[in-house]
């Protein structure tokens, strides 16, 4: 990093910066960028730079000293988002590793039903929002399409967000038979929030923008800057939702348990653990994105956002793939039990 920002004070800061701060000042110098980087760098704002000369007293090594800053602190921040972003998308190659031959066996089939489209949906929506993280903040170097790039990249975690309260739901919905009072409270419950997320994000989608100087000192990956921290709503959101449907779950094991008088069903067991784990899992990854989004730079808040969205769906895959693992098993072990009382029925005979 330090041989990097003596390069650039050395090369492009006698050229272009260091003369624009000595007669104008750091801001001035923000805003010639900004114009030059939408029209280009004959723009009347460079113009004017070479034409006019206002000398600041004693500025020059007080805005290099700031300018130099900011830029390093944006080059960090990228970076760590570069490393975040590389680090989860090991994890989730790792996860669709070790689970590919679950998927075969369990999922692959040629009759699809609304369980196997939302598992494909989460299995392969957060690979292709990954592949396109990884394009748009470590590979990219053409600036010019960064904040459109910005956008679609924050949607694709918004839809991953989506996407996990609805397999929430849906399992809530199995668990307690089609009953009319559970499917009305999730259903107005689920539309409720996407208007409510969807509105905070869009305010959130409204406050990204590329710093202007990105150009002039980033050879790839694009730079971010999130001028508000509404996203917090949708997270807030997305707890509530969590909470009602973990709270659905284990009210349904509790019914189950009085009713069998002690003893609950296995497969609902494995269920209420399942969604217990992956609450407090998912509870503590969102407590951490609420304290990143309202302590941290305007360039750092949402490099999280992306390694939620991915291990949200990652859980998600998890506990549709269980049920079918135990259900297989509670099958196989009912079989094998029916097979052992035949032999020893005709060895009696």
């Amino acid at each position: 990093m330090g041989r990097f920002l003596r390069k650039c004070t050395r090369d492009a800061l006698s050229r272009r910066i260091k003369e624009t701060i000595c007669w104008y000042g750091a801001d001035y110098l923000k805003a010639c960028l900004w114009e030059r980087a939408k029209t280009g760098p004959t723009s009347p704002c460079q113009q004017n730079l070479q034409d006019q000369r206002l000398r600041v007293p004693h500025a020059e090594e007080r805005m290099d000293a700031e300018l130099l800053a900011e830029i390093e602190t944006d080059l960090h921040s990228l970076h760590i988002t570069q490393y975040t972003i590389v680090a989860t998308a090991c994890v989730v190659i790792y996860e669709y590793l070790i689970t590919l031959d679950n998927e075969i066996r369990h999922m692959w089939s040629p009759r699809f039903t609304f369980a196997r489209i939302l598992f494909f949906v989460g299995r392969y929506l957060p690979l292709a929002a990954l592949c396109h993280a990884i394009f748009v903040f470590v590979a990219t170097t053409n600036m010019s399409p960064c904040r459109l790039e910005l956008i679609t990249n924050a949607t694709f975690s918004y839809v991953e967000y989506l996407w996990a309260v609805l397999v929430l739901f849906t399992r809530s919905y199995a668990i307690w038979a089609n009953t009319r009072i559970v499917t009305g409270i999730l259903a107005f419950t689920y539309v409720g929030s996407v208007s409510g997320a969807s509105y905070a994000f869009s305010r959130y989608l409204s406050g990204i923008s590329v710093p202007p100087y990105a150009s002039e000192f980033i050879s790839h990956g694009c730079a971010v800057t999130i001028g508000n921290n509404f996203v917090w709503v949708a997270l807030i959101i997305l707890i509530f939702c969590e909470i009602l449907a973990v709270g659905l779950l284990l009210a349904k094991s509790l019914r189950d348990y009085r009713q069998r008088g002690g003893s609950g069903s296995n497969l609902l067991t494995v269920m209420t653990k399942d969604g217990v784990g992956y609450f407090i899992c998912n509870l503590a990854i969102t407590i951490a994105n609420l304290i990143v989004l309202r302590r941290l730079s305007p360039t750092m808040r949402g490099f999280l956002l992306i390694t939620q969205g991915a291990l949200q769906n990652i859980l998600c895959n998890r506990l549709l793939l269980h049920i079918h693992v135990v259900n297989e098993s509670r099958n196989y072990h009912v079989y094998r039990s029916s097979l052992v009382y035949e032999l020893n029925s005709l060895r009696a005979q």
